[in-house]
């Protein structure tokens, strides 16, 4: 490709822009932006070339318009020999979609490996005890006197001691018992 662009550079240097263009437009048809870049180039010296033979502009401006469209051909002919241009790019569809594949592999046989360090032991079953039943301890302290009868709306409290350091049982008179528990 070197020896062909040579040739394109003698060319350009000859005066010969028509024949760089109609060369450059097939070498570039791979990469989108710079073919573009070269029909933009030709539309630009299609239009200098109808000025100069209409003879409508500024001998000297076309001149230098003329100028610039051989630079622009000068800088696509450098970005395709790779000197001075963007990074081509190295990178295809396939080898992209390779390098997931053997990244998903390897992930996959490092989570297999893995799988049990990461994973949660089985939850221990919790037992609970069975609910006990207290029986009543016998009275100890005072015998359990008879009820006296109380008048509507008065309350004759009884309290009854089984064992001073747990349990207390209160007797309101009006059937409401209060049992009172207290551990230590």
């Amino acid at each position: 490709m070197s020896d062909q662009l040579q040739v394109l550079r003698k060319l350009l240097a000859d005066g010969k822009t028509r024949q760089v263009i109609e060369q450059l437009l097939p070498l570039t048809a791979a990469d989108r932006d710079q073919h573009n870049e070269v029909l933009q180039i030709s539309a630009q010296f299609s239009e200098i070339e109808r000025q100069t033979r209409l003879n409508v502009g500024d001998p000297k401006l076309l001149g230098t318009e003329r100028n610039r469209v051989n630079a622009a051909l000068f800088g696509v002919m450098e970005n395709l020999s790779g000197n001075g241009g963007p990074l081509k790019r190295s990178w295809n569809i396939r080898k992209i979609i390779v390098w997931i594949g053997v990244l998903a592999v390897l992930a996959g046989a490092t989570g297999y490996a893995l799988r049990g360090y990461f994973r949660k032991p089985d939850p221990v079953p919790v037992q609970v005890p069975a609910p006990q039943v207290e029986k009543p301890a016998e009275s100890l302290a005072q015998p359990q006197s008879k009820p006296t009868t109380s008048q509507p709306g008065k309350s004759n409290p009884n309290i009854t001691v089984k064992d001073k350091a747990k349990v207390g049982i209160i007797s309101t008179g009006d059937s409401v018992t209060i049992n009172a528990k207290q551990d230590f």
